[in-house]
C-alpha cells in the first residue's frame, strides 16, 4: 500500500498510518515470510524463473578476453626480463627497479582481470548446461540453509534476493517480489496469521 514498515528495534514492525501507528509482531511476520519464501523456492514457477534467468545469462556470454590478457602478461614478463638484464649492467639500478615495480603492479592487475575473465567464461558455460533438476536441487539446498540459520543471517540472505515485501493491512495479505535477474512476484500472495 506504499507504507514502509520498519523494525522498532524490538518485537514489532511498525508503520505510521495517518495519525496512528500500526505494529505487527516481528517474529510472526518473519516466520510467515520465511515459510512463504521456502515454499516459493520449491515451486515450479520459481524454478522456471531461475532457469530462464540462467539461460539468459549464458546467452549473454562475455567476450573471451583471456588470450589478450595472457599476451599482455607475456609482454610484461619480457619487459621485466630485459630490465633485469639492463639493471645488471648499470651502476645505479634504482630507475630500473622502479620500472620493474610499476610493471609488477600492472601484472598483478592483469592477473586479477584474467582470473575474473576465466571465472566469467566458466560460469557462462555452466549456466548454459544447467537443467531444471539442477536448479531445483540448488534451491532445495538454499531452503535447507535458510531454515538452519539464525534470524539475523536469514534477513541478510533474503535481502539480496527479495526486492520488496508488500503488506496489505485490510486483507492481511503479503506479496513478495523476488529479484532473480528479473522481477518475479510470489505466485500467490499469502495471509500471515496476524491478529485483526
Amino acid at each position: 500500500e506504499g507504507d514502509n514498515f520498519h523494525g522498532d528495534g524490538g518485537k514489532y514492525y511498525a508503520v505510521k498510518a495517518g495519525s496512528s501507528k500500526v505494529r505487527v509482531n516481528r517474529e510472526k511476520i518473519e516466520r510467515a515470510v520465511l515459510s512463504k519464501v521456502s515454499n516459493d523456492m520449491k515451486s515450479d514457477v520459481f524454478v522456471d524463473a531461475m532457469l530462464a534467468s540462467a539461460r539468459r545469462q549464458a546467452a549473454e556470454a562475455p567476450v573471451d578476453q583471456t588470450e589478450l590478457l595472457r599476451a599482455r602478461l607475456a609482454k610484461i614478463s619480457r619487459k621485466v626480463s630485459s630490465l633485469l638484464e639492463l639493471g645488471m649492467k648499470l651502476r645505479d639500478d634504482a630507475p630500473v627497479v622502479r620500472e620493474i615495480d610499476a610493471l609488477e603492479i600492472e601484472r598483478a592487475s592483469i592477473e586479477e582481470e584474467l582470473l575474473v575473465a576465466e571465472q566469467s567464461l566458466q560460469s557462462s558455460k555452466v549456466l548454459g548446461t544447467i537443467t531444471k533438476n539442477d536448479v531445483r536441487s540448488m534451491l532445495s539446498n538454499a531452503v535447507d540453509l535458510l531454515l538452519t540459520q539464525k534470524p539475523e543471517k536469514v534477513r541478510s540472505l533474503l535481502q539480496s534476493k527479495i526486492e520488496s515485501i508488500q503488506f496489505t493491512k485490510q486483507s492481511n495479505r503479503v506479496d513478495i517480489n523476488y529479484s532473480i535477474g528479473v522481477m518475479l512476484a510470489s505466485p500467490r500472495g499469502f495471509e500471515p496469521l496476524l491478529p485483526p
